[in-house]
């Protein structure tokens, strides 16, 4: 069954793949916002146009945009690590199905939860009844 270095080679491709992704993500969410918190810096400053926010991006005070890069960037990496855990979580997931040989991973989960139906108990747990 279980091949150890094909699963961890596989779970270190994904891993890096997915950093990378996220750690593009951060930036450009970061970046993206400061570019928009400049034009609007700079349109307020200049009769609350988008054309004349369009001409005197130059005039945007700096220390405002860096903080709003650095607030977005924070927020940026609080939501993108969740995702990144939820990534590493479902693929560990898939490699113990694949491990103890159910064969349901790729298939229809409906099928596996007809053969394993939740007891009452689970229900109540599930609702937060007690």
């Amino acid at each position: 069954g279980y091949d150890a270095p094909a699963a961890s080679t596989a779970g270190g491709t994904l891993n890096v793949v997915s950093s990378i992704f996220i750690f593009i993500g951060k930036y450009f969410i970061a970046l993206s916002t400061g570019i928009i918190g400049a034009l609007w810096i700079a349109a307020t400053d200049n009769g609350g146009t988008l054309d004349a926010g369009m001409q005197n991006v130059s005039n945007a005070p700096v220390f405002p945009v860096i903080v709003i890069i650095i607030l977005a960037f924070g927020i940026a990496c609080s939501f993108l690590d969740v995702w990144d855990m939820v990534i590493d979580t479902i693929f560990q997931c898939y490699c113990m199905d694949e491990e103890y040989g159910t064969g349901k991973s790729p298939g229809d989960m409906k099928a596996a939860v007809a053969e394993n139906p939740p007891s009452d108990n689970d229900v109540k747990a599930m609702n937060c009844v007690h």
